[in-house]
């Protein structure tokens, strides 16, 4: 039995039809004329002729009519068919398309025929293999965008600088370690930092300038003309200085610097623990891998509709085809979806060739390798060596300048302003003001006291032998009185102020709470009680004292 399953180019076809009535459209023409001329065949969208056999009636007097073509009319991928009543009276016109196929189905299911598709097709994949990319074609369209970017680059006068490169790496190298010669020497120059950091260093001096300026005003400075004098109350000052310095020193113990020993652990925990949660995120991208269309639910979306064209394609008529296929079944079956699987993957691999064909797309990437071997010599080859060893050397060199520049950097540490010159400058701006203040004449102020105390000391011892008793006993209304006389004496500091006032005054400044610094209005309270504003200042930005008021009472 002959086999039309699908239609064979060149092959006698046969298939039946059924003509719709004219009278009646919803009824087949029951025994249909057909005369010569009614049917006519197109081959490849040629011209129509008639049929080489009239098609008959088949059974008799029946409705369905019998078309058989010819192996020549079968020649042909598109077939038209097309009928018309020529006398106009019975039956409407109908075309029929045929695509024939090269091969048939009842073919593939030879023993003979299946192990040579099958011997044939993984030989194909073994020659083909894996490609490294989605497909072969993939991977030629790398290789070629690949070689093409190289091309681009490597070109004929970059490739003449290897030539000139080679002769430069010696020179290079000389001048890398005269580089790090250079770097060791500027390093042993600068030495090591006290602290963390210059930087450190200068901040921590210029703190302490800045506590000192603080207390050594412009007020405190003029105090040394007035208490030229005033041994004692000069030495409770200084050693109230010395006890807030203490308090200072106090507040950073040993306690608190750990503190920042634990911040620092904690900051290298949590900066390896983010690297933990990056490699943790990075895993997770590898393994989802990339979708093929813009997300995995486009992509089950396509596979959907693709399951949706093949249902429409195996229609109920198809799937009884199976039944006629019982006799191959099996081996058809294993066998087609090896060779589906097979023919499936070697579309993938294989791909769609960037040029006409993979030969033309071979050829180009061929031409361009003979290309690129012309410039590429054996002779600059030997440059790529030379350049290799100079590189070792110089990375070896790099590193350590890296290494030298990096402990610069920890050294020199972060400046306070906008560099170290910056602050350097400003500190010695600040060196220059108290130089200002405590001047030669002021300096001889305290030599002055320490002779003046000595002094004052011996006058008090003689007078304790003139007397021969430790003291006069006086009341104590008496001592208050010659107390409050002292105290109060009119113009005793400076016009128009008292040594209760100054001493007031003074007690508020070295004693007493302090704000509006930095800014522009600093206020110092009344020590101990701090129930008053003592002293109310105003300065410009240079510090300098523009007015005081004093709250005396």
């Amino acid at each position: 039995m002959a086999s039309y399953l699908p239609p064979k180019k060149n092959t006698e076809f046969i298939f039946y039809i059924g003509l719709t009535s004219q009278f009646n459209t919803k009824l087949f023409q029951v025994n249909p004329t057909l005369a010569a001329g009614d049917v006519k065949v197109s081959l490849d969208g040629g011209p129509f002729n008639n049929l080489a056999t009239l098609p008959v009636v088949t059974p008799a007097s029946g409705t369905m009519v019998k078309v058989t073509l010819s192996a020549s009319e079968m020649n042909a991928d598109n077939i038209n068919i097309t009928f018309s009543d020529v006398a106009g009276n019975e039956w409407c016109d109908l075309s029929v398309n045929i695509q024939t196929s090269t091969n048939q189905i009842d073919a593939l299911s030879t023993a003979a025929a299946l192990a040579t598709v099958q011997a044939d097709t993984d030989d194909l994949q073994t020659k083909i293999g894996t490609p490294t990319g989605v497909s072969v074609a993939a991977d030629i369209a790398d290789v070629e965008g690949k070689v093409d970017d190289l091309e681009g680059r490597l070109t004929d006068t970059r490739a003449g600088y290897l030539d000139n490169l080679s002769a430069g790496a010696v020179t290079l190298e000389s001048t890398a370690q005269s580089i790090l010669a250079d770097t060791d020497d500027i390093q042993a120059k600068i030495g090591t930092p006290t602290g963390g950091s210059f930087s450190a260093d200068l901040a921590d001096i210029e703190s302490k300038v800045d506590d000192l300026e603080g207390r050594l005003t412009t007020l405190r400075a003029g105090y040394l003309d007035n208490l030229s004098a005033g041994a004692v109350a000069l030495e409770a000052t200084a050693q109230s200085i010395v006890t807030a310095t203490d308090d200072l020193e106090g507040r950073l113990t040993a306690v608190r610097a750990a503190y920042l020993d634990n911040l620092s652990g904690g900051a290298v925990a949590l900066q390896s623990t983010a690297t933990e949660i990056l490699a943790d995120t990075d895993d997770l991208q590898t393994k989802l891998g990339t979708p093929t269309g813009i997300s995995f639910s486009a992509d089950l979306a396509d596979i959907e509709s693709k399951v949706d064209d093949l249902e429409g394609r195996l229609t109920d008529l198809r799937a009884g085809y199976l039944d006629n296929l019982s006799g191959g079944a099996v081996a058809l079956e294993s066998t087609a979806v090896s060779i589906q699987a097979d023919t499936d993957d070697l579309q993938t691999k294989l791909g769609t060739p960037v040029g006409t064909s993979f030969s033309a797309d071979l050829a180009d990437i061929e031409s361009k390798v003979d290309d690129l071997e012309g410039r590429l010599t054996e002779l600059r080859a030997g440059y790529l060596d030379n350049l290799s060893a100079g590189a070792t050397a110089l990375e070896s060199t790099a590193q350590s300048v890296l290494a030298d520049t990096d402990d610069l950097q920890t050294k020199v540490g972060t400046p306070t302003g906008a560099s170290v010159s910056a602050d350097l400058a400003d500190i010695e701006s600040k060196v220059d003001d108290l130089e200002g203040r405590l001047t030669a004449l002021r300096a001889g102020y305290l030599d002055n006291l320490s002779a003046g105390a000595a002094a004052l000391e011996s006058t008090a011892q003689s007078i304790l032998a003139d007397t021969g008793t430790d003291g006069v006993a006086l009341t104590v209304a008496e001592r208050n009185a010659v107390a409050d006389a002292l105290l109060d004496r009119v113009d005793a500091i400076e016009v128009g102020l008292t040594f209760r006032q100054a001493v007031a005054i003074m007690a508020a400044a070295l004693a007493g709470k302090l704000s509006g610094l930095p800014g522009l209005s600093p206020i110092f309270r009344n020590a101990v009680a701090d129930s008053k504003n003592r002293i109310s200042a105003t300065v410009d930005a240079d510090g300098n004292r523009l007015t005081i008021t004093y709250d005396l009472t």
